[in-house]
């Protein structure tokens, strides 16, 4: 008889449905076929996350990680982003870079005011650290915030910055020699009751990070490669922010920069074995 099919809806963004797409690949011949449906969400993170929770056409959902998201939905625990996210480069607007430097410490930098989302997660920590802050709901906003002056900094991922400059690059560019380090992890996420499901991911992810299949994936996207460049430079003065509070975890629990996988034998022990 033929194994059932796991379908999963997700949302459509390239990178991370590669990533589940590469997870389920590397789980298919104990764990079963499998078909992926994406989709396009217009939504912000919490409406996502209800949607998931609502058993709404949504499987799994990627987001940062906190004590308060994982107490209603069931993280995999594997950071998606190899500890990329944990770094913020600040953008500014254009020419105005001399005004902010000489900042080396978290009290000089709460002399000045950070834009950011009121649902991120980033805000949270911010505040914790008790940063100025001025928040908007919708992302596009704060860049027309920051050019009318409404704030100083937004402090934004490794990651995903690059976009934002090119778009942006009349307007906008980057703090030099100061970036921003607090470790949030970016899991997936699915319904607390998918225990089986959530096995699969985390046994795909570890078999995929132990064959280098994952950093490959990694770094074939350039912003992601960029921005594992920028960090490791050495031109930036890192300013570590507590966000403990925030997420569970320890500023000193992960190491100061990513580090990339090395591939090594698969070693089978029980943790890659699918549930019963």
């Amino acid at each position: 008889m033929a194994a059932d099919v796991t379908t999963i809806h997700h949302d459509n963004i390239r990178y991370f449905s590669q990533v589940l797409d590469l997870v389920m690949k590397h789980t298919e011949e104990d764990f079963g076929p499998y078909k992926l449906i994406p989709h396009d969400y217009d939504e912000n993170g919490q409406r996502m996350r209800l949607t998931l929770i609502k058993k709404r056409n949504l499987d799994v959902f990627w987001s940062t990680s906190t004590t308060e998201r994982e107490q209603y939905l069931r993280p995999v625990r594997f950071n998606l982003m190899r500890n990329l996210n944990h770094y913020r480069f600040l953008l500014i607007r254009k020419g105005e870079s001399e005004h902010y430097q000489g900042i080396k410490t978290l009290p000089q930098l709460r002399q000045y005011t950070f834009g950011s989302g009121t649902h991120w997660s980033d805000t949270a920590i911010l505040e914790d650290n008790e940063l100025s802050l001025t928040t908007a709901i919708k992302h596009n906003n704060l860049f027309r915030m920051l050019k009318a002056q409404r704030f100083d900094f937004m402090a934004r991922g490794a990651y995903e910055v690059w976009t934002e400059i090119e778009d942006y690059k009349e307007d906008f560019e980057l703090h030099p020699t100061l970036m921003l380090r607090y470790p949030i992890n970016y899991y997936f996420f699915v319904r607390p009751e998918d225990e089986h499901l959530a096995h699969r991911l985390q046994v795909g992810l570890e078999r995929a990070a132990v064959d280098g299949s994952l950093d490959a994936l990694f770094f074939s996207e350039p912003n992601y490669k960029r921005g594992w460049d920028e960090v490791h430079s050495g031109k930036y003065h890192i300013i570590t922010l507590d966000s403990e509070a925030v997420t569970g975890v320890p500023a000193s629990h992960e190491t100061q920069t990513p580090t990339r996988l090395n591939p090594m034998p698969l070693n089978p022990s029980s943790t890659l074995n699918p549930l019963p």
